[in-house]
Parts: C-alpha cells; sequence; structure tokens
C-alpha cells in the first residue's frame, strides 16, 4: 500500500503499485524518489503536520537501507510555513548523535521540498530526514513504573548534553515535553520535533481545519503545550533559559506520571511535587525546582553549568541565585549576611541594656545627694575651729 502524499486528499491509501491518487490525481512518487508506506501519527489528529515513514527508490538495492521519514506541512502561510522551513535548513546544519538527521541525498536547497497537488493547485511543503526508531516518552510511561533517581540522572544529563550543543548553536528548542523525546532501543535519547512548528497558527482561513486538541491552548497568535511553556514564552519573549523549565517540567512528569498542568501550583508560581516522589534524592529535586523556576533569573545560566555540578555520582547542590534586581545575594542566602544581621542585633541589645540600667541607677544617686546636703555645714565648721 501507498499513501497520497496531499493532505486534503478524502483517501490517502493507494494500491502499492499505483503511480497516481485514485482521489486526488496526485504523483505518489515525490521528487522521483519517495513514496510514503506507511503514516506514524494518527493522521486525524496529527496537528499541523504529518509524518510518514518512506520509501527511497535510490536504496531499493542497498541490502538493509537505513529508514526515512518525511515530514509534510498541511497548512500554509504566516508563521507556520516559516518556521516549518526553518526547521528544515536547522536540520540540515545539525550533526548530533541525539538530533535527527538529514541524509545528505536528501538536502535541498533551502532546507525543504514542494509539489503542487493538481486538483486545487495548492503547494505542499515537505523535507525528509532518518527515523528515529522506539517509542517517545510519553508512550513510555504508559508501560512502565516511575523511575528511580539513577535512571532520571542519566537522562537529565543527556538532554542537557542536547541542549548545550542547541544552544550554542543559538538554537532554542521551545516545545520540550516528553512526547518530543524519543528512546531508542539502545537507551539513548533523541530530541526530535525542531522549531516548534506546532506551536504556531496558521492563517484564520485555515484555522477551522486543526482538530481540538485536549493537552494545548490556542490564543490569536500561538499554541502552548499545557504545563511545559514557561510564563515568559507565553508573553512571546522566549529565552535560552525557557528550554530549562520545559526541562524541568518533563522530568517531574517522568517522575511522578502526572502531566504537569495536573499538579499544584504554590503561591510563588513553583510547581508541588515533592510530595508524589517521596524517594527522590533532595538534590536532584533542588535541581528539577531551579530549572523550573518562574523566574528566568532563578533558572541556571546554562546547561554546561548544570551538568558541571551533576556529572559524578555526587552531585552538588545547585548554586545560590541572584537578585537581578539588586545585582547582590540577598542577606538570607549569605553567611556574611547573616553575621552581619547577628552583630547588629547584639549592639541593639547591648545598647538597651545599658539604657536601662542608666535609667534605674539615676533616682537612688539623687536621693543620696539630697541626704549629704545638711551636714556638711556642720563637717565645715567643726575644722574651722580646729
Amino acid at each position: 500500500m501507498v499513501y497520497c502524499p496531499n493532505p486534503k486528499c478524502k483517501q490517502r491509501q493507494n494500491p502499492a503499485t499505483a503511480e497516481i491518487c485514485q482521489s486526488c490525481e496526485t504523483p505518489l512518487t515525490l521528487n522521483q524518489n519517495y513514496r510514503l508506506i506507511r503514516p506514524l501519527v494518527n493522521l486525524e489528529r496529527s496537528g499541523n503536520t504529518e509524518v510518514f515513514e518512506i520509501e527511497d527508490l535510490r536504496c531499493a538495492n542497498q541490502p538493509e537501507p537505513k529508514p526515512k521519514v518525511m515530514k509534510l506541512l498541511k497548512y500554509n502561510g504566516g508563521d507556520l510555513e516559516r518556521l516549518f522551513k526553518q526547521e528544515a535548513n536547522y536540520l540540515q546544519g545539525l550533526d548530533h548523535p541525539a538530533i535527527p538527521k538529514i541524509d545528505r541525498l536528501d538536502f535541498a536547497e533551502n532546507g525543504f521540498f514542494s509539489f503542487v497537488a493538481p486538483l486545487t493547485n495548492r503547494k505542499v511543503h515537505y523535507f525528509v530526514m532518518e527515523k528515529v526508531e522506539g517509542d517517545n516518552l510519553r508512550d513510555w510511561m504508559q508501560q512502565h513504573s516511575p523511575m528511580d533517581n539513577s535512571t532520571l540522572l542519566k537522562w537529565l544529563r543527556e538532554l542537557l548534553t542536547i541542549l548545550d550543543y542547541l544552544h550554542t548553536q543559538n538554537i532554542w528548542h521551545r516545545d520540550i515535553k516528553p512526547s518530543n523525546i524519543m528512546l531508542q532501543p539502545d537507551g539513548q535519547l533523541v530530541l526530535i520535533d525542531f522549531g516548534a512548528v506546532k506551536q504556531i497558527r496558521p492563517h484564520r482561513e485555515e484555522a477551522g481545519d486543526i482538530p481540538p486538541r485536549p493537552d494545548i491552548t490556542v490564543t490569536d497568535t500561538c499554541v502552548f503545550a499545557a504545563g511545559y511553556t514557561p510564563p515568559e514564552q507565553m508573553d512571546g519573549r522566549t529565552v535560552q533559559q525557557s528550554d530549562f523549565f520545559a526541562l524541568g517540567r518533563s522530568c517531574v512528569h517522568l517522575l511522578t506520571q502526572i502531566p504537569p498542568y495536573n499538579l499544584r501550583v504554590d503561591d510563588g508560581g513553583q510547581l508541588v511535587w515533592r510530595e508524589k516522589v517521596p524517594d527522590i534524592s533532595v538534590v536532584l529535586a533542588d535541581w528539577i525546582d531551579q530549572l523550573m523556576s518562574p523566574l528566568v533569573r532563578d533558572r541556571p545560566q546554562s546547561a554546561a553549568e548544570v551538568l558541571s555540578h551533576i556529572q559524578s555520582e555526587n552531585i552538588l547542590p545547585p548554586p545560590q541565585t541572584q537578585d537581578s534586581s539588586e545585582g547582590e545575594v540577598s542577606s538570607g542566602s549569605s553567611p556574611w549576611g547573616s553575621l552581619l544581621n547577628l552583630i547588629l542585633f547584639s549592639i541593639l541589645l547591648i545598647s538597651g541594656l545599658l539604657w536601662w540600667q542608666a535609667h534605674e541607677n539615676s533616682q537612688p544617686i539623687q536621693d543620696t545627694n539630697q541626704q549629704v546636703q545638711h551636714p556638711l555645714p556642720s563637717l565645715r565648721l567643726g575644722r574651722g575651729i580646729e
């Protein structure tokens, strides 16, 4: 069986020998090489993109060809199309074992290919990359019990290593969550879904084509993953540390097996979760809390900073954060501040005691002076007689 690449086609399935879609007349072989053989996502609930496993006709004679997938954009125009093309462009330039690769055979001039659907004359954009074997962590959680400290620590190191590479390339993922992290059969993690393509809404005339999703919230301009998107990103001010917030929330989901949007948030905006994981290492929990701090300034400055503290088995606690509005460490988190407070308190206490003692002694002294004033003349008279 072969699938029609036209997302608007009403009947996508075709016989394996067909060359033209029997429903919409779209060619079933793209770029003279690619044929879609199996969808990897539910086509009715695939968001803004579709992903198919494909056959590359150039590799038909190879004994064990590497499996490939094709990612198609369902809607055109605006930021949605721009970021899809940006994702394809980024992946062509990235080279990391934990990031999906685009084979040089599949390189395009602008990172992506296009074709025109015959009946609608609508242009459809797509790109081809290697297939990542395994399950995403959202599906993995449905089959496994909550993880232990050592497994989470191992995965945290792997994901921070990926982010360290991306951030040095001036790339922010912006959509980290368990469903975008793949666990390969060899136990290694791979980060997928670059460019935050699913977070951008298409043009209004096509907005009605997007099926409702219970796990995301749509505003006039953006789509945010509930429970994972940091506050500044919802305000349109994404920064490097925004990835850390989503990473911390993903760790909590993995440890508790409860989506972050189903957990309570305290008055300071911090997620309340430790009671759900009584065996969690305190130091590891402190790092997770710092990663997902509500304020950007309270999160780590870089992935490399976190890695430098958690590489050994005896992980170091996170350093104290600075209040950027004052530019110095608060007195409550500094031993010098505590010492200064103790000295000031001691001075005030001693001053108070000296004042009270002086007040108590002042009245007896006045009475004594009054008593010795009368005998003085006789004393002087006696001295005069002598």
